[in-house]
């Protein structure tokens, strides 16, 4: 492709540049662009420059001199104020062992074949890798070379002032005299070229031998591409030039460069060539499209290029908006204007007509060529309604078929003009486009739709359109239509797919104007917002009913168009030629295409960065903090093809189910994710569709606070299973208690009841029998006695009926189990008293502690006891009774100002009486401790302690103090039988 056919693009500050002069360009492989200028280092990823304002040294904000990849993929800078190296999204100064410094004003930076690169500073030559930089010991002064390069044997070539050395192991392996040599190039074949700035030499046969008309007259760079091109920047005023197969052509200023001083060449791994000028960056690209301009031979001047047809003898003819008609043929341009009889006008199409096509011209009707080849000229053909003129259309039978505004469809056949308007069925408008099926019959698109010519007349075609810009039948009788919303397709047949795509469906436009199908089935649009191929993988899909979108190739600049616009002339626009090109016009040119096209490598996604909370984080050491955080993922594709068109989708495993379509965003966030482990990944999609390689995916942790971690939680669902189990227990055994409670309640009650009984109703009934038996002897001998022994014995059971009845009254004197031990107490006298004398008194001392309703209730009875005991046989005139609560002791102390007791009475009780006996029983079953003092005329005094266990007591000893209770009390009980039995029997032995 010519030099002047290739896409040029640029890019200044305005487009995120840092500085304009262009110093130094290479490219990673991962793909992105390296760009030194004199405003520092900055990456291109084809959309976006990085400049590492937050990330980069100081040093790469100025000048950046040289850049170099080596065999590993590392990126090596050169500056005015040092060497760095950039590898895993780091830069590393590069110093020499032992010394702090680093290379100053790197001038020259080569990849070494032994690993690392080759430096060339002010005063040194270097070698340099992963452990810094290291002298080469050169057999010259370092401060000589000019240049260096290595060939493919590892030797090092250096240019001097008169001439070039090699170097191999340190030593000077050869010399070859070349005067002002100041340039050294290995090419990638491995040729070895040098230069003086004016002349060009090759090295060959141990010489280096002149290459003249190599191209511009001074320079400071030579590259040879991968197509052996020889390519030359002047550094000066005339810019670039390009040698290939022997014909040379030049770039400039005036033919797009922004610079003649271009000063950096470098060609990329798809085979484009970047131009560093001191006013830019700018790329060649062989584009998917061919645009001819002015040099092609085309009219001069900004002209508007509205129509496109191919004649019967192959040429290719363009129609402008004012500056007439143009013919393609023969690999050069011919132009038709006014001195050809084309008249300054709108071109509205084009139609067979022997050797020159006819055409039709807005207002002014139809033109065919009148005339010899050389000295004819365009004439309007005869006989033309007036009006505005459209869509000329030659069909099989000879017919010459356009529309006119107001008109309808003329049709001249055999010098007869016809006009079908309004009368044969065709509505008022205009018609902007004219198609014929394969089967002859004619199509018409206009305002209000589609029209179909049958049997000499028009049928409006029932589905639902307007506005029909364009019509391509196909062979199976369907159509694709062009339309003011966009592109739509009618089936043929039962069940027939019938689908609409407009611009939310991926179309540049929603107004389509032309339509052509190429040899491989790819439809082909021109629209509003430029040209578009959609594969026939996708018509395919959209015709079974797969797919609802589509993704069509949206062409730009970048492919070699001069302008993405269409004017809206219908069907005109587009047209296959019969070697296989397509030619579309674009409000700039003429363009053409190939319909084999070369195939786009699938962008390749990366993670480019990775921001926490808005701070900038490696994204190979992704671990985060606890906390609620915003996490955001840039990510990129390096492509210099339309990357704007490039879609992404990506997922983060751990959180996200399904890939997640971000479309042409090129960054995802996420707000709160909780602790765990995921990992991100991105795909790029090209601007056909074609998904790239998934990234490799990225690690990210997101650490847990204590409570969140999986111990916690196991320790948390261990703690509320043991809680459940533990309220459960508590519940159970707090059940267990009460039954316990009740049950040793009533068991103490029998208990006291049955000793009561024993102790008094029993041992009085004892007695009585005992008595009845000695009335019966005496009845036998002493008549007299026998009766005092009867009245002694009725006043015995009188008395045993009182103390049943005291018994009785004990049973409801319990009937208080909500007052506490000294509320109790302080009514007990209500029961006793007989005058107002004894004065009765209770002082209470310490916290009360409430007792279990066992230990209260034995307490209680003692306590009664001893009052009782007072008020019957004390004759007392105080009664001071102290209830004092320890921390682990209660002692009880009832004391009286009466008539005493003797020690006899203290040890065996009153005769006939139990009450002290009853008292020890109680203390005993409760584990206290009862003490008995008391003098004759000088009162007593009766106390009682008992050690309190605190509720905090484990259940083993509280199960151990109430199987100690209950034995006790089965012992008391065993003994009071055996004391009633103990007392029978002696009676009966007296007998």
């Amino acid at each position: 492709m010519l030099l002047r056919h290739q896409a040029l693009s640029t890019w200044t500050t305005e487009q995120g540049l840092p500085q304009e002069f262009i110093t130094a360009i290479t490219q990673t492989p991962d793909g992105f662009l390296w760009i030194g200028t004199y405003g520092g280092l900055t990456r291109f990823d084809g959309l976006h420059f990085h400049t590492f304002v937050h990330d980069a040294p100081a040093a790469l904000h100025g000048n950046t001199s040289s850049l170099a990849v080596d065999k590993n993929g590392a990126l090596w800078i050169g500056t005015s104020t040092g060497l760095f190296l950039y590898r895993n999204h780091l830069f590393q100064p590069i110093r020499k062992p032992g010394n702090p410094q680093s290379p100053r004003a790197v001038s020259q930076i080569l990849p070494r074949r032994a690993g690392g690169v080759w430096v060339q500073s002010k005063s040194e030559i270097l070698w340099a890798d992963d452990d810094g930089a290291h002298t080469e010991s050169l057999p010259i002064p370092a401060n000589e070379v000019l240049d260096l390069c290595e060939d493919d044997g590892g030797r090092l070539w250096l240019a001097l002032h008169d001439r070039v050395v090699v170097l191999q192991s340190g030593k000077i392996a050869g010399s070859y005299p070349l005067p002002k040599v100041q340039l050294l190039y290995r090419a990638p074949d491995g040729r070895l070229f040098a230069g003086d700035g004016h002349h060009l030499f090759l090295f060959t046969n141990e010489r280096f031998v002149n290459q003249p008309h190599s191209g511009t007259e001074e320079f400071i760079q030579i590259l040879i591409d991968r197509h052996n091109n020889l390519w030359m920047a002047s550094g000066g005023l005339q810019g670039i030039s390009r040698l290939a197969a022997g014909t040379m052509e030049m770039l400039g200023k005036d033919t797009g460069l922004t610079s003649n001083d271009v000063r950096v060449l470098f060609e990329d791994r798809d085979g484009d060539l970047w131009i560093g000028t001191i006013a830019g960056l700018q790329r060649l690209h062989t584009g998917v499209f061919t645009s001819f301009t002015a040099r092609d031979g085309l009219a001069p001047g900004n002209n508007q290029y509205d129509a496109i047809f191919e004649d019967a003898r192959d040429a290719i003819w363009a129609g402008t908006l004012e500056e007439g008609i143009a013919r393609w043929q023969n690999d050069q341009w011919k132009t038709y204007g006014v001195r050809e009889g084309v008249r300054r006008g709108q071109v509205r199409g084009f139609a067979e007509a022997g050797d020159k096509p006819v055409f039709a011209m807005a207002d002014y009707g139809i033109f065919g060529w009148s005339g010899s080849d050389t000295s004819g000229r365009f004439r309007a053909l005869p006989d033309i309604p007036a009006g505005y003129v459209t869509a000329p259309l030659r069909t099989k039978d000879g017919s010459l078929w356009f529309g006119v505004r107001r008109e309808g469809v003329v049709r001249i056949l055999h010098g007869k003009r016809t006009v079908y308007g309004a009368a044969q069925g065709l509505t008022d408008g205009t018609v902007w486009s004219l198609a014929a099926d394969a089967q002859g019959d004619l199509w018409a698109g206009t305002d209000s739709g589609l029209f179909h010519w049958h049997d000499e007349h028009w049928t409006k075609d029932p589905r639902p359109v307007r506005m029909v810009y364009g019509i391509l039948p196909r062979p199976d009788g369907s159509l694709f239509l062009g339309t003011g919303a966009g592109l739509v397709f009618y089936g043929t047949g039962k069940g027939a797919a019938n689908w609409s795509l407009s611009q939310r469906d991926g179309l540049p436009g929603d107004a389509i104007f032309g339509l052509v199908e190429d040899g491989h089935g790819d439809l082909w649009l021109t629209a509003a917002g430029g040209i578009c191929r959609i594969p026939r993988t996708q018509l395919d899909q959209l015709n079974s009913g797969t797919a609802k979108q589509a993704n069509p190739e949206i062409y730009t600049l970048a492919d070699g168009l001069k302008s993405r616009s269409i004017l809206p002339m219908g069907q005109v626009t587009a047209t296959q030629a019969r070697d296989g090109h397509l030619w579309f016009a674009t409000t700039a040119a003429p363009a053409m295409t190939s319909p084999v096209l070369k195939e786009e490598a699938p962008p390749q996604a990366l993670l480019d960065d990775v921001t926490i909370d808005e701070k900038h984080v490696a994204p190979d050491k992704l671990t985060v903090p606890p906390g609620r955080h915003r996490l955001t993922f840039n990510f990129t594709a390096p492509s210099f093809i339309a990357p704007e068109q490039i879609r992404f989708r990506y997922r983060l495993t751990g959180w996200d189910n399904n890939w997640i379509v971000a479309d042409t965003t090129r960054e995802a966030s996420y707000v709160g994710l909780p602790p765990g482990q995921y990992s991100f990944q991105v795909q790029a999609l090209g601007r056909t569709g074609e998904a790239g390689p998934i990234s490799e995916a990225t690690a990210l942790t997101l650490e847990p606070f204590f409570w969140q971690t999986r111990w916690f939680l196991f320790a948390m669902i261990a703690l509320a299973a043991g809680l459940v189990i533990e309220i459960t227990r508590r519940r159970t055994q707090a059940r267990v208690e009460r039954l316990n409670m009740r049950f040793q309640e009533r068991a103490t009650e029998r208990e006291r009841i049955a000793s009561q009984i024993h102790d008094t109703f029993i041992q009085d009934l004892i007695g009585t029998a005992l008595q009845l038996e000695l009335v019966g002897l005496q009845m036998e001998e002493d008549t007299a006695v026998a009766h005092r022994s009867l009245h002694d014995l009725a006043a015995r059971l009188r008395g045993v009926i009182a103390r049943s009845r005291d018994i009785i009254s004990n049973l409801h004197s319990m009937a208080a189990p909500e007052q506490g031990l000294v509320e109790l107490l302080q009514h007990v006298d209500a029961e006793f008293r007989m005058a107002d004398e004894p004065a009765f008194e209770v002082v209470g001392e310490g916290v009360a502690i409430e007792l279990s309703p066992f230990i209260r209730d034995e307490v209680y009875r003692i306590c009664r006891e001893a009052l009782a005991n007072v008020f019957r046989h004390a004759a007392a005139k105080h009664v001071l009774v102290t209830v004092h609560f320890g921390s682990d002791l209660l002692r009880i102390v009832v004391a009286d100002d009466g008539v005493g007791m003797t020690e006899q009475i203290q040890t065996n009780g009153r005769p006939g009486h139990f009450g002290l006996s009853g008292m020890r029983a109680h203390a005993r079953r409760i584990g206290a401790k009862l003490i008995v003092q008391s003098e004759c005329d000088h009162g007593t005094q009766v106390t009682l302690e008992l050690e309190l266990r605190q509720k905090t007591a484990t259940r083993l000893n509280q199960a151990v103090r109430r199987l100690r209770q209950r034995l006790h009390a089965y012992t008391v009980i065993g003994r009071q039988s055996k004391a009633e039995t103990e007392v029978e029997l002696p009676t009966r032995r007296d007998g």
